[in-house]
């Protein structure tokens, strides 16, 4: 009686269990196929995101080679434009750049006239307050000693006034 009892329980504590297997053995599959699914998606998106990268790559080199020939060109139209210049252009343009030096030397002159004048009065500031620094140290002492020979005057009239 108590075994026959007991088996309806036993039975359904087997069926939960597994229930429970099925259901975790489901949920691994369910789990591995979204695995699969990103990498099968990633495998996708990996040649066009290449073939993107390529792309920008080629086109970076060609805007550099562009910018290169402009440059190039430039370079030719102002060389031969120098050639056709007449001499007359060039003593001009010497010229302008022999008075554009001579304007950069003078400042330059003026910048260190400034520097050592500023110097200069850097160090007659300095003097200056040496000076009275040393004047307030004389005027100082001149009056200690004032008071020491007042107060020794006071001393000796004490002194005589005592006697």
């Amino acid at each position: 009686r108590v075994a026959a009892e007991k088996a309806p329980a036993d039975e359904a504590r087997r069926i939960a269990a597994e229930k429970a297997a099925a259901e975790e053995a489901s949920r691994i599959a369910a789990e591995k196929a979204a695995k699969e699914e990103a990498i099968r998606v990633a495998a996708e998106k990996a040649p066009a995101d290449e073939a993107r990268r390529i792309a920008a790559e080629k086109a970076a080199v060609e805007e550099a080679l562009r910018i290169a020939a402009e440059k190039a060109a430039k370079e030719e139209a102002i060389r031969v434009a120098a050639e056709k210049a007449a001499p007359d252009e060039a003593r001009r343009i010497a010229a302008k750049k022999a008075a554009a030096e001579e304007s950069l030397r003078a400042i330059a002159a003026e910048k260190a006239a400034n520097e050592e004048a500023s110097r200069i009065a850097a160090e007659k500031a300095a003097a200056d307050e040496a000076r009275r620094i040393a004047a307030e140290k004389t005027a100082a002492e001149e009056a200690l000693r004032v008071a020491a020979e007042k107060a020794s005057e006071e001393e000796a009239i004490r002194v005589a006034a005592e006697k």
